[in-house]
């Protein structure tokens, strides 16, 4: 579908009601989310508990798949995946197929402990995401990263060999709660693009 489809599939971002066209021309592209997405959430929970099983390596590792598919097709440079707030075995399998995991926070106590928790119990320990990785990684990869001959025909649905790496929690400057007039939507100084800088990669 995505080789018959293409950019059809998705959409761009900002269009202007007058020319049709994106502030960003062809460099930002959003394949938009479907609540029906929660469907898949019992079958990928499923094939992870049964890792070692060949036949579910498809099901934990379709995200994976589909953005090598969207990788060499389309010729997006990055590709970022918004996942909810949740522990979920949907949101493990997209972080899971990531070379980076980019974790945001508000300026609220609620955000706060979730980002605690994402830092305690839900990434690291041998039952945590990575520890699940490197259980997946030994079990379908050699030594060297490389597909075991077993497994060779499903090279491309499993998942990266080296785990994501964290990143430095992104902290939102947008305000909460009632606008007022005192209440300003500017930049925070230290993160305004210096003039002249290196340009960042198309986004999809």
């Amino acid at each position: 579908l995505i080789e018959t489809e293409g950019f059809q599939l998705l959409s761009q971002v900002n269009l202007d009601e007058h020319t049709k066209q994106s502030e960003f021309g062809d460099n930002f592209w959003v394949l938009e989310g479907d609540p029906t997405i929660s469907e898949f959430e019992a079958n990928i929970a499923h094939a992870f508990s049964n890792y070692g099983s060949k036949g579910f390596v498809k099901h934990y590792g379709l995200i994976s798949y589909l953005m090598q598919v969207m990788t060499e097709v389309l010729g997006f440079d990055v590709i970022m995946i918004d996942c909810s707030p949740s522990n979920s075995a949907l949101n493990k399998a997209a972080a899971l197929s990531c070379d980076y995991i980019l974790p945001p926070c508000m300026a609220s106590l609620y955000s706060a402990g979730s980002v605690a928790g994402l830092l305690s119990s839900v990434l690291p320990g041998d039952d945590g995401w990575l520890g699940l990785h490197d259980k997946i990684t030994r079990r379908w990869c050699e030594d060297d990263g490389e597909p075991k001959a077993e497994i060779a025909g499903l090279r491309e649905w499993l998942l990266p060999s080296s785990p994501p790496v964290l990143l430095p929690i992104l902290v939102s400057n947008y305000p909460m709660g009632l606008k007022s007039d005192s209440m300003k939507c500017e930049p925070i100084p230290g993160a305004r693009r210096r003039r002249g800088g290196a340009q960042p990669p198309s986004l999809a």
